[in-house]
C-alpha cells in the first residue's frame, strides 16, 4: 500500500462530465427519446406513453371478461363479478383464471397452490411442483424454495402462465385477512 490514509473524503465519487447537470431535478428527463424519472437508487427508464396507456386499457371491466375465464356460484349457476373473483381466498383454485389450454389449466391450479403454500396459507407441499434439473435443495424446510423454483420456470417459459401466476398472486394480496 501506499503511504496514503483512506479518509471518508477520499472515497470514490461517481464521475461527472461537463455535461452533467450539478444538480438533478424531480421531474422526468427525456433522454434519447426514452421517458426517465429519479428515484432514490437512481435514474430509471418510464415506459413509453402508449405502452402505459394500453396497460391502463387492460384495467376494466370489458377486458377482464375478454381475458379471465368465467366463474359461476351459487345453486343457479349465477356468474361471479371480476372485483369478487379477484380477492383472497383460503381453499385452492379449481380452475385456472385466465382463459388457458387444458395443460395449462392444470399447471395454474398447481402455481395457486405454490402461491398458498409459500404465503403459509398451505401446510402440505406440492408434490406436482417439482423443478427442471437438477434439485439443488434437501429436506422439507428446502421443499417451497423447489416450488417457487418451478413456478419461476413455469412463469418464464410460457407467457400465459406468466400472466395467470400474476393474475392469481394479485388475487392472493387482494383483501389478504393476514396482510
Amino acid at each position: 500500500m501506499s503511504g496514503a490514509s483512506s479518509t471518508p473524503s477520499d472515497q470514490i465519487s461517481p464521475p461527472r462530465g461537463p455535461d452533467l447537470p450539478k444538480v438533478l431535478p424531480d421531474s422526468p428527463i427525456y433522454v434519447d427519446h426514452v421517458r426517465t424519472k429519479r428515484l432514490s437508487t437512481g435514474l430509471h427508464p418510464l415506459l413509453p406513453l402508449s405502452i402505459s396507456s394500453d396497460i391502463n386499457s387492460l384495467q376494466t371491466k370489458e377486458s377482464a371478461s375478454k381475458y379471465f375465464a368465467t366463474k359461476r356460484s351459487g345453486m343457479l349457476r349465477s356468474r361471479m363479478s371480476f372485483d369478487r373473483i379477484m380477492v383472497w381466498q383460503k381453499q385452492p383454485l379449481s380452475s385456472s383464471l385466465l382463459v388457458l389450454s387444458k395443460v395449462s389449466a392444470k399447471d395454474a391450479v398447481t402455481a395457486f397452490k405454490v402461491i398458498q403454500h409459500v404465503m403459509g396459507e398451505r401446510e402440505k407441499r406440492v408434490e406436482q411442483a417439482r423443478p427442471v434439473g437438477p434439485t439443488t435443495h434437501r429436506g422439507e424446510d428446502k421443499a417451497v424454495l423447489e416450488e417457487i423454483r418451478w413456478m419461476l420456470q413455469l412463469g418464464c417459459g410460457e407467457g400465459d402462465m406468466r400472466d395467470e401466476i400474476y393474475s392469481q398472486l394479485v388475487k392472493q394480496l387482494t383483501k389478504n385477512p393476514e396482510r
